[in-house]
């Protein structure tokens, strides 16, 4: 039961990470639009 909410932290915090890359991705790419 331990091992379930570290899988899910886990996830979320990758999640969290791809979103973050996202965003600088579409910051960069607005910035090039200018």
């Amino acid at each position: 039961m331990l091992i379930k909410p570290k899988l899910g932290e886990r996830k979320s915090c990758r999640l969290l990470q791809v979103s973050r890359t996202g965003f600088r991705n579409r910051f960069k790419f607005f910035d090039k639009d200018k």
